[in-house]
């Protein structure tokens, strides 16, 4: 008995099934690996995301610490006995005879000799300013960061200055200098106890921008601000027309920076961009800064915070904007 014969159309079929099925396969395979492969992008993603978002809340919690120092620091000297003395000396011999008077030079040396000490300790916390100016014109009457330089008008339109002066409150926050930033915290001194008196001097501590970041080796920190208002055209450009590089925790990549803000443009949210063969991830972040000329924070966008941090694998940088915004002042 003979087995029966296999048409030709059988034939051609089982041929067909066999790279039909292999083909099926393939596509099967591929598409759980694309799937797997979107949902590890996905996770990574998440994970960039939150770091971004955890190092800006340190970020602020750090700014705003800054600020109650600077605070607590001004308003402790404004409160002691022989600095109040000595100043409102000061200034009533200003007031008769002006600073070219020996016996206010003389006063002068007394004083900085007693704040050499707070001095000294504000530096070991960071601090990079203390400074006294005279009301109602601003001049300065001491710098301790660089005492040579005095009975000048050079930051007689710095916005926390006029504010403190005008108003006789302590006001503090990110102040946008010519050559710079800080964080700052303007303290009134008054010419004697009574409700109307006037005000004869402010005293100013500042700190630099960072100056509590811990670098961990794989994140940096960048303030960026506007080249307007009489801001240092000299400081780094970033893009050009919009940011300058007005501080940072230490070297700063500008191609990283320069391309984030590009990514940024127009655009709300992270955005991930490539640059240098790495992907990396940019943010906006709000913040308001005191600028040169006004007694009032600047209610436009002033400046970015960037942050930039790095895995071993995918790098991600996060550059962040600022707005005003509740709690802070601009950037």
């Amino acid at each position: 008995m003979t087995a029966p014969m296999t048409t030709p159309d059988h034939t051609r079929n089982g041929r067909l099934a066999l790279p039909l099925g292999m083909l099926l396969l393939t596509l099967c395979f591929l598409y759980l690996g694309i799937s797997a492969w979107r949902e590890h992008d996905r996770t990574w993603q998440a994970q960039q995301y939150g770091r971004a978002a955890a190092a800006l809340r340190d970020l602020q919690q750090e700014q705003q610490s800054l600020r109650l120092q600077a605070r607590i620091a001004a308003f402790s000297l404004s409160e002691d006995p022989d600095t109040l003395r000595l100043l409102r000396r000061i200034a009533y011999l200003v007031r008769l005879h002006g600073l070219q008077d020996p016996e206010v030079k003389r006063l002068r040396s007394q004083l900085e000799n007693d704040l050499s000490g707070f001095w000294q300790l504000l530096q070991q916390a960071g601090a990079k300013e203390l400074q006294i100016h005279l009301a109602p014109d601003g001049v300065a009457l001491l710098r301790m960061q660089r005492p040579e330089r005095w009975a000048d008008l050079q930051d007689a339109k710095r916005s926390l200055l006029l504010r403190s002066q005008q108003e006789g409150t302590a006001v503090d926050g990110l102040a946008l200098y010519p050559e710079g930033a800080s964080e700052s915290a303007v303290v009134p001194v008054f010419a004697s106890q009574a409700p109307d008196s006037r005000v004869i001097a402010t005293l100013q501590v500042g700190f630099p921008v960072f100056a509590q970041h811990r670098d961990n080796g794989q994140q940096s920190l960048a303030l960026l601000v506007r080249p307007e208002d009489e801001l240092a055209s000299a400081l780094p450009n970033v893009q050009t027309g919009r940011w300058l590089l007005a501080d940072s925790t230490g070297p700063v990549n500008l191609g990283v920076l320069r391309r984030a803000t590009q990514a940024l443009n127009g655009n709300g949210g992270p955005q991930i961009f490539m640059h240098d063969h790495h992907v990396w991830l940019a943010d906006l972040h709000p913040r308001a800064a005191y600028r040169v000329g006004t007694s009032a924070p600047s209610t436009t966008q002033r400046c970015c915070c960037a942050v930039t941090s790095a895995t071993p694998t995918r790098p991600t940088a996060l550059p962040c904007c600022a707005k005003p915004g509740a709690g802070c002042w601009p950037g």
